[in-house]
């Protein structure tokens, strides 16, 4: 651990506390600090000053590993609840945490009854079988760490774009039941054509996975330089992924980007050329296109998160079995 006269609790929490907003208002795209006026500012501070003073006290006691350990998880429990309004206080650091997962598992869980909502639940599915599959291998801090890595690799700025949309557009989904005119359609395309780009981007790491579960060796760094059409192509090849393929078409996503299609407001319809030919779609199956591959892009958007859940429920599974075990 730190030696505690490496750090002052007053100039540290504040630079936690600024780094935090900074990190938060990145993700969200939006400047949370302007938000915060400066007594909320200081009570911020404050906490995180008293919770670095309470960690210098203890590191002072020079405490072995097993205590060690014991503390930081009091301490992630505590800060944690806090961030997601549990009150844990009559329970100790591994049933805190237990509550706190169950709270992540609801969360993640709303992904998928919006794409139950929608017909589309088995895109959630798949990702959390594959998420199960791999935490079931021998290396699998090995992987996840490689998936961390890669996802680095896409960046702040791009993650941060691929989150709003789901948000942006489900409203625009709820609001748009019916197409009505042709604006609303080429709305739908663009939205189309949009998370084609995002599969691009977020196919890669179950790919990977797959492959490690299947062979216990995998690529990523390839994939992420891969294009669309071989991506496709490697779920639809894939038992555990090729639903993916059902949702994402590589020359759709092309006649749509140099629109190569025709829109008929009469007969309400759209033409997209594919492979030569004219597939015909109606107003109402352009929606159902867009809202399938949202459905799709946004469960391979959450596959990290979700795999790395599910390894800490295991390992606090664990932990909690040696405990009963030694008692």
């Amino acid at each position: 651990m730190t030696d505690s006269a490496e750090f002052d609790p007053d100039n540290l929490a504040e630079e936690m506390t600024e780094e935090v907003i900074n990190i938060i208002s990145k993700t969200f795209g939006q400047n949370f600090s302007e938000d915060i006026d400066d007594s909320d500012m200081e009570s911020a501070k404050e906490k995180t000053k008293g919770i670095l003073t309470e960690l210098r006290s203890f590191q002072q006691s020079d405490p072995d590993e097993e205590e060690a350990i014991q503390f930081l998880l009091e301490k992630y429990n505590e800060t944690a609840a806090r961030a997601l309004g549990l009150n844990t206080s009559d329970l100790d650091s591994l049933e805190g945490l237990e509550v706190i997962f169950e709270q992540i598992d609801s969360k993640l869980s709303k992904f998928r009854a919006e794409g139950e909502s929608f017909g589309y639940p088995q895109y959630f599915d798949t990702v959390e079988n594959v998420a199960d599959e791999l935490i079931e291998q021998e290396d699998y801090r090995d992987y996840l760490n490689t998936i961390r890595e890669g996802w680095e690799k896409i960046g702040e700025k791009k993650e941060q774009r691929m989150f709003a949309r789901y948000d942006s557009d489900l409203w625009y989904i709820f609001g748009n039941p019916e197409v009505e005119n042709s604006s609303t359609v080429e709305e739908y395309l663009g939205m189309y054509e949009d998370y084609c780009e995002q599969f691009k981007t977020l196919s890669p790491f179950i790919i990977y996975s797959v492959n490690v579960i299947k062979t216990g060796d995998g690529e990523l760094d390839n994939r992420l330089n891969d294009n669309l059409h071989n991506l496709v192509d490697m779920c639809r090849t894939r038992d555990r992924i090729k639903v993916f393929a059902e949702a994402i078409d590589n020359d759709r996503r092309n006649a749509i980007t140099h629109d190569d299609y025709f829109i008929d407001p009469i007969e309400e319809t759209v033409q997209l050329a594919v492979g030569g030919e004219d597939e015909v779609f109606s107003y109402s199956e352009v929606r159902d296109l867009a809202v399938e591959a949202r459905c799709a892009a946004q469960s391979l958007f959450i596959f990290s998160v979700l795999s790395e859940h599910r390894a800490n429920l295991r390992e606090l599974s664990e932990i909690q079995d040696e405990i009963d075990g030694e008692t």
